[in-house]
């Protein structure tokens, strides 16, 4: 399994890049453990959290994982923001109260499911991704600011 396996172009400098910008990450799949932590160590990945779906009660699109991770990291779940690649990753996200971010390449690219349009925002490709991020971050320092909820504010 892990031999045919390789990372979508582009993860290595984009964890590079959220690394350097202070932002935290983790997996949250609900793939098992058995398969999930010989093929992240396989790629290389060092996520400070990794939750798979047979550590939780319930797999996405129920929050579960969400929720672990977010305990692990010691983070507001609403601090927290959620990128996938299925309409179950944007269901998941919304009900753990999490900003949602779909990623719409690779496996994506697959999928007609009109949950993955529901995210709160939709990048095609990784070099999107920090810009978003950012967006977010001033957003919800504009909202502090007046006094507004950034989950649920009109803005942007």
């Amino acid at each position: 399994m892990c031999e045919s396996t390789v990372l979508f172009d582009g993860v290595q400098s984009c964890l590079g890049e959220l690394k350097q910008a202070g932002w935290r990450w983790g997996i949250v799949t609900n793939k098992g453990q058995h398969f999930t932590k010989p093929l992240v160590e396989f790629l290389g990945l060092q996520p400070e959290v990794l939750v798979c779906g047979d550590a939780v009660p319930q797999p996405k699109p129920a929050p579960d994982g969400l929720f672990a991770a977010a305990t692990a990291l010691e983070l507001e779940v609403g601090s927290c923001v959620y990128v996938g690649d299925d309409g179950k990753d944007v269901v998941a996200a919304a009900a753990a109260g999490m900003r949602s971010i779909a990623a719409l390449y690779g496996y994506s690219t697959l999928l007609s499911d009109p949950d993955l349009l529901e995210a709160d925002e939709k990048i095609h490709s990784l070099v999107e991704l920090l810009p978003v991020l950012n967006r977010f971050e001033l957003r919800a320092r504009d909202d502090a600011a007046w006094g507004r909820d950034s989950k649920n504010s009109s803005t942007g």
